[in-house]
Formats: structure tokens, sequence, C-alpha cells
């Protein structure tokens, strides 16, 4: 059975969380293979950046969509990390809007 990735209800969210930068490779993948594979899967747009956090020992990733594509993006985040024996993503964090957009 399909999953219902278009919905999840509401207007969009921002999700932001960091990642060991020891994993950050593996999530984005060769050539980027691994971000576009979670953008198709959870419908949820993803970006990963250099963060000045922690001295630039983490990545920032940041996931916008609808709660459920961002979750789901989130997990199969941790997915990525996991599979190269990495523990947990940090703490997220969500920011609403009414009508999607940032500001």
């Amino acid at each position: 059975p399909g999953s219902d990735r278009g919905g999840g209800g509401g207007g969009e969210i921002r999700m932001t969380f960091e990642v060991d930068a020891q994993w950050a490779g593996g999530v984005i993948g060769k050539a980027g293979s691994n971000v576009a594979a979670i953008r198709r899967e959870s419908g949820a747009r993803i970006t990963v950046r250099e963060s000045n956090a922690a001295g630039g020992k983490v990545r920032a990733v940041q996931i916008d969509g609808t709660e459920r594509q961002c979750h789901d993006a989130r997990h199969l985040v941790q997915s990525a990390v996991t599979k190269q024996g990495g523990g947990p993503v940090g703490r997220f964090r969500i920011d609403r809007d009414s009508n999607g957009r940032g500001g």
C-alpha cells in the first residue's frame, strides 16, 4: 500500500536539527544521491549545510514540508546515520507558520 506523502494536513513546517559531521557524508550520499532519495521518499525538501556550532563538528539539517513529511525525512536521515554506526541525531526544533512560508 502506498503512503500518503502529500498530506498531513495544515501548513508547512520547518524542522531543524544537527548531525555529527562524520556522518553527514553518508546522509548526503555521492553527488547528493541520498538526499535526493530522502526527498523522493518523504516529499520534504531537505538541506544539509555546514554549521558553526560545536566548532564545525556538526552539520545543520533543515527539512521543509508538512509535519508528516518532515518527520518521515528525519527518520530517513536517522536511518542513514545509524547505517554508518552513528547514534541518535540531535534534538529537533520546529518552526510553524500558518501559510507555510517562513517569516
